[in-house]
């Protein structure tokens, strides 16, 4: 029987409480790690949770230490638990019911040599507001016969990684911070020799904060402090998979600059303070500074 434990990355929102709900039935055990957050109404709550429910563990930091560190210490309670499988999870994200027996039951249909190799299995995410706004829409979606395919550009909700490939790999690079943190470790992961899949048939609601279509672009009006993240870890990305990977790199690179920039002039708003950030965060990547802005 394979052990699933769920790490859920809180900071500073309610909707922490829904994700919770959604996977308290299903993982065996839960680790809640919030990264300082500064409404004493959520941390009383975290804290009632943890003294009522015996498989949730809570993790207060009193600094932002950012997402890496926070599922790092999930990997580690995970390791502490003897688990098989770690399950990240995003603190606006909500699992279906039987979201964990599928992915397991999925993964023990695959051939030897495809168990053998995979590192990471992703659900496919259905955006809360766009397609669906709640639990029940989820059901409009029809299964599709393969069920999974190789994906490398997953998000970190919804992500079953199978523990002993942190032993290979390494952990989540905390000196990210934050952007690029998933895509960075699953291209390591590819790097170790392991694949990671996406289920086809398995979904997560998840939302990518304040996003929007404009002319067939997908728009997810960045505040400008992430603008400096994802133009930073951009640049990192490129710089460490570029002779390994150079395709993906490159379009890494174009994704969080140029790229960037270009959805910024069109259809955002704060555009000069955007830039700015870009250019610093370039700024920073060259000269090697890492970690919380």
């Amino acid at each position: 029987m394979m052990t699933v434990c769920a790490v859920i990355v809180s900071y500073n929102c309610d909707k922490i409480f829904r994700c919770y709900e959604s996977v308290k039935e299903q993982a065996d055990f839960i680790v809640i790690v919030d990264n300082a957050t500064s409404d004493a109404s959520i941390i009383a709550k975290l804290q009632s949770l943890a003294n009522t429910d015996a498989k949730l563990k809570l993790i207060l930091s009193l600094q932002n230490l950012g997402i890496a560190w926070a599922l790092n210490k999930g990997v580690a309670y995970a390791k502490e638990r003897q688990c098989d499988w770690l399950l990240t999870l995003d603190q606006d994200s909500q699992l279906p019911p039987q979201t964990v027996a599928n992915m397991l039951k999925f993964y023990s249909a695959l051939p030897n040599e495809k168990k053998e190799t995979a590192a990471v299995l992703g659900c496919k995410y259905i955006e809360r507001g766009f397609l669906v706004n709640n639990m029940q829409d989820l059901t409009q979606w029809d299964a599709e016969s393969e069920p999974f395919k190789e994906n490398n550009l997953m998000v970190t909700s919804g992500n079953f990684v199978k523990m002993p490939v942190f032993e290979k790999t390494g952990l989540f690079e905390e000196k990210l911070f934050i952007d690029y943190v998933d895509i960075e470790f699953y291209y390591r992961v590819l790097k170790a020799g392991f694949k990671n899949y996406e289920a086809q048939n398995v979904f997560i609601l998840h939302e990518f904060g304040n996003s929007q279509k404009k002319l067939g672009f997908h728009i997810t009006n960045q505040p400008p402090f992430r603008r400096y993240y994802i133009a930073r870890n951009g640049f990192y990305f490129f710089k460490e998979f570029l002779f390994i990977y150079p395709c993906r790199a490159l379009r890494v690179l174009f994704g969080a600059t140029l790229g960037g920039a270009a959805k910024i002039l069109l259809f955002e708003k704060d555009k000069l303070k955007k830039f700015k950030y870009i250019l610093r965060g370039l700024k920073d990547a060259l000269s090697g500074k890492y970690g919380k802005l």
